[in-house]
């Protein structure tokens, strides 16, 4: 019996502790303080706008998903039709009607949480959340999707424009290797006629007769004419094929211009008017724009196709804008109101209505006194008592590493103490140093030399040591 109980006492002491729970206080502060985060997400919501919530848990009639499943799938393929998608998706989010200025009312990492939490449940698990819960996470996802949905219409047109670039450039460098064997020709005849004329000219003979020697006049008037056919034009550019990808960009670049609102620097100016221009001629169904459109924004490769003969082209008008677009987005000159990736800094703070909202209700998420006059005078406070406490311990003697003496108070800490015992050493006293200031800095005197005597490696200017006179008292 004594060796059952010892081993069942011994496997009680291995065995893993279960983990500790949470006590009634701390789960009813946690639930407290989530409440507070679903009133501050809901508060102010309209019947209607509680509506369109609920209506994403329902199913759509097209596919037999629910609404808040087909949002989350996104389109990544760089098509038009991947594009027109994610602006459809986008088109439902807000017309909700959340405001994006709602996610300001909690914190951003407790907004980001409730999204993630509803991306890992199912649909039919946030329907039974009860009501208050159930719209403060319908309001996260939707603040969440609103600027997920934003910046992968933004990735999407950078990779669009990126193939058509790389589309034309393709195309072009094709023409160009399959006419690479009649020019290389036309070149090997070209350096064959011209050794000829040289070498007639040295010879005093005449030119024609040199070519003539070479081949016959007839063939070389042909392979003139078919070298002319084979030149190209001096602005031999691959923007002269962007042209033929007009019509595919024109599928998605109306839209997607008139779905964002883009804000810029002062130095991109005229590209935003630029893009106003195209929404105008857009909504007005105009197949010319204005003469007063904005061309201070076109580069100098662009210009011989945008503006031919002085007048505007729209189609390379419309691909420059893009083009432009997209550089000022990469390089941060742009940004659209409501993404994540490309908003502006003063988005990332906090409106000025919802502030205001936040101090009437007392609920400012800040870790300090709002009012600078209570933060400041509960600062002093704290310095007084602090200046105090230390004035109590110097007059009794108990601060660290401190002495105090009349008129001042010497401080020696471990630091400096340690640095005492770290000092160079002095010269020997029976030495000088045998190097100049300008001597190699491994001339040094060492134990193991001898009085006059310098090191091996010193430089030039190494002057012999001497002994140092000595007095006698």
């Amino acid at each position: 019996m004594t060796n059952w109980s010892c081993g069942i006492a011994a496997n009680a002491a291995l065995s893993p502790r279960p983990p500790p729970r949470l006590s009634g206080s701390a789960s009813t502060s946690d639930t407290t303080h989530a409440k507070k985060h679903y009133r501050r997400l809901t508060n102010g919501l309209s019947a209607e706008q509680r509506k369109r919530l609920d209506a994403l848990t329902q199913r759509r009639e097209e596919g037999g998903q629910t609404w808040l499943t087909w949002l989350r799938q996104m389109p990544e393929a760089a098509r038009p039709a991947a594009m027109l998608g994610v602006l459809e998706r986008l088109e439902k989010v807000r017309g909700i009607g959340i405001e994006p200025g709602r996610g300001h009312f909690v914190h951003q990492a407790r907004l980001a949480q409730l999204a993630r939490e509803a991306g890992r449940s199912t649909v039919q698990h946030v329907v039974d959340y009860e009501r208050q819960r159930r719209h403060a996470t319908l309001v996260a996802i939707s603040v969440d999707l609103s600027a997920s949905l934003t910046d992968q219409a933004i990735d999407l047109f950078d990779r669009l424009v990126g193939a058509m670039f790389r589309k034309a450039e393709g195309r072009h460098a094709r023409a160009f290797q399959a006419d690479a064997r009649a020019i290389n020709d036309k070149v090997r005849i070209f350096a064959r006629v011209g050794a000829a004329l040289i070498t007639g000219r040295n010879d005093q003979q005449d030119g024609y007769d040199a070519i003539i020697a070479l081949m016959p006049w007839e063939e070389f008037c042909t392979s003139v004419a078919e070298a002319e056919a084979l030149a190209r034009p001096d602005e031999f550019d691959a923007y002269k094929n962007l042209g033929e990808h007009h019509a595919g960009v024109r599928r998605w670049s109306p839209a997607f211009l008139e779905a964002f609102l883009f804000e810029s620097v002062p130095a991109s100016a005229s590209l935003m008017r630029a893009i106003e221009v195209l929404c105008e001629a857009t909504r007005s169904e105009g197949s010319s724009l204005p003469k007063s459109a904005p061309t201070a924004f076109i580069r100098q490769r662009w210009a011989a196709q945008v503006m031919p003969g002085g007048t505007i082209d729209r189609r390379y008008y419309e691909l420059c804008v893009l083009s432009e677009l997209r550089d000022r987005l990469r390089a941060g000159d742009v940004w659209v109101t409501g993404s994540r990736q490309y908003k502006s800094y003063e988005e990332r703070l906090i409106s000025t209505e919802t502030l205001e909202k936040l101090r009437q209700s007392g609920d400012l998420p800040i870790a300090v006194e709002a009012n600078f006059e209570r933060f400041i005078a509960a600062r002093r406070t704290l310095l007084d008592e602090r200046m105090m406490a230390v004035d109590a311990r110097a007059a009794e003697g108990k601060l660290p590493d401190v002495t105090l003496t009349k008129p001042r108070a010497f401080s020696r800490s471990r630091r400096s103490r340690n640095r005492h015992h770290q000092r160079p050493r002095p010269w020997p006293p029976a030495f000088t140093p045998c190097c100049r200031a300008s001597a190699s800095p491994t001339c040094r005197p060492r134990p193991r030399w001898q009085p006059g005597r310098c090191s091996p490696t010193a430089s030039p200017t190494c002057a012999p040591a001497k002994r140092l006179p000595t007095t006698k008292s």
